[in-house]
């Protein structure tokens, strides 16, 4: 079976061959990962693993966001739809917490 095939028998309560397999990790742990397997695509990573399921998202392809420093000197970006995501810089990596929506 596919991965497409393996999901959609699942949402249809079928039996698939396996059941589909998710995967969503930091920057960090995939580029981790791929170091240790060599791996230069992460398409490799997703073979090796044989993971179905990837989160996607649209690519924002708007206007300029309005970015600033906060008072801790992180960056905060206004999104489109309002609300204001500040970028969190730990030791082990970088993510985004909404902090502010109306």
């Amino acid at each position: 079976m596919t991965s497409r095939e393996r999901v959609r028998a699942a949402i249809l309560h079928q039996n698939p061959d396996r059941v589909p397999a998710a995967f969503e990790a930091v920057g960090t742990v995939n580029r981790k990962l791929m170091e240790h397997y060599g791996f230069t695509d992460y398409d490799q990573l997703l073979e090796k693993y044989e993971i179905d399921v990837v989160p996607v998202g649209p690519r924002y392809i708007g206007p300029e966001l309005l970015s600033w420093k906060n008072e801790k000197g992180e960056t905060v970006t206004k999104s489109f739809w309002g609300f204001e995501t500040t970028e969190h810089v730990t030791d082990i990596d970088t993510y985004g917490v909404t902090t502010f929506f109306r």
